[in-house]
C-alpha cells in the first residue's frame, strides 16, 4: 500500500514538473526523483501518464513534454538550465523552483533555498553581448 501511495505521488509530481518546464529529458526526470530516492517509480509513472495522454514522450529524443506542440518548441537553454538546477540541488536545499516570465531574459529559472532567492539565466552564445549590456545597466 505504501508503494502505491509513493507511485501516485511520483505520478502527480512528475506531471507537475513536466508542465512547469514543458520539456524535460528522461535523464533529468530520473535525476530529479533520484535526489529523494524515488527514481524507481519514474518508469511506471511515465507509462501511466503517457497512457492517460497527460504527457507526450518522444522516443527519438528521449524527452517528455506536456504536449507534442511544446516538444516541437523546445529550447536548448531550458534543458541546460534544468541541469544547473539539478546540480545545485546536490549543494543546497531548494524549497521552490519555477520558470520566470520572459521580461528581459529568454530563459530564467528562479529558485528559493536557504531563505534566499536565486536566478539561473541562460544566454545563447549569440546573445552574450546583449546580456552583458543588461547587467551593465543594473
Amino acid at each position: 500500500m505504501e508503494n502505491q501511495n509513493k507511485q501516485r505521488d511520483v505520478e502527480r509530481e512528475l506531471k507537475e514538473l513536466v508542465y512547469k518546464y514543458n520539456v524535460l529529458n528522461k535523464s533529468q526526470i530520473y535525476a530529479y526523483f533520484g535526489k529523494s530516492r524515488r527514481d524507481r517509480f519514474v518508469g511506471r509513472a511515465l507509462r501511466n501518464l503517457e497512457k492517460e495522454r497527460s504527457v507526450y514522450i518522444c522516443q527519438e529524443t528521449k524527452q517528455v513534454a506536456s504536449s507534442e506542440t511544446t516538444h516541437a518548441a523546445w529550447e536548448r537553454g531550458f534543458g541546460l538550465s534544468v541541469w544547473v538546477l539539478l546540480s545545485l540541488m546536490d549543494q543546497k536545499k531548494i524549497e521552490e523552483h519555477f520558470v520566470a516570465s520572459r521580461e528581459e531574459y529568454p530563459v530564467r529559472i528562479v529558485f528559493v533555498g536557504d531563505g534566499e532567492i536565486y536566478d539561473i539565466l541562460y544566454a545563447a552564445p549569440e546573445d552574450i553581448e546583449l546580456t552583458n549590456q543588461l547587467f551593465a545597466r543594473k
